[in-house]
């Protein structure tokens, strides 16, 4: 890991368009799913990437030089899907996007109702408790990665999560389920 931050770190600064190739290879999945997360709507999440590589190859030489190369490009997704939602006419979360991506993911039950449920709830947290959960479940990071990935503390990580759960069990019940850390 280590070593593939260092070669692209490398081959950004020496202009080489390889170094946006290893970028997605290595980070497209946390990228998307982060910008996903953030904007429910798989449509604006591919905007997004989209208009992040370009931000990626028009500013490399501040990602070259990013001490954090994860958390730099984190935080460069959240810029550019925040830039989103502010473009966005107001309107609801796209929850039939949001109810896709949740079908899709292994193992979920295809209960119409408790998706829709899910989704909405889920897409109801404020942006800083929803981004913990997406990361924490799924990304399945520790909360120590999720804190270096945003830029915060690990305890301020932890009780994101905290209330976003006890947010999400009063809205859904107790019986709905759930992974807890």
């Amino acid at each position: 890991m280590i070593s593939d931050h260092d070669d692209i770190r490398r081959l950004l600064s020496a202009s080489d368009p390889t170094a946006l190739d290893l970028i997605h290879e290595r980070f497209c999945g946390l990228l998307h799913g982060y910008a996903l997360s953030i904007l429910g709507s798989s449509h604006d999440a591919e905007d997004v990437m989209q208009e992040l590589f370009v931000s990626i190859a028009t500013h490399r030489a501040q990602v070259a030089s990013a001490a954090n190369l994860a958390g730099y490009l984190v935080g460069m997704a959240r810029n550019q899907a925040l830039q989103c939602l502010r473009r966005r006419p107001r309107r609801e979360h796209p929850l039939g996007d949001a109810i896709e991506v949740l079908v899709a993911a292994p193992g979920c039950v295809n209960d119409d109702d408790r998706t829709r449920a899910l989704a909405a709830a889920l897409l109801s947290l404020p942006l800083e408790q929803r981004e913990v959960v997406a990361l924490k479940i799924d990304e399945d990071r520790t909360f120590a990665e999720i804190g270096e990935l945003l830029g915060v503390s690990i305890n301020t990580v932890a009780s994101r999560y905290r209330y976003a759960m006890e947010k999400l069990r009063a809205q859904l019940g107790a019986g709905f389920g759930g992974r807890d850390a």
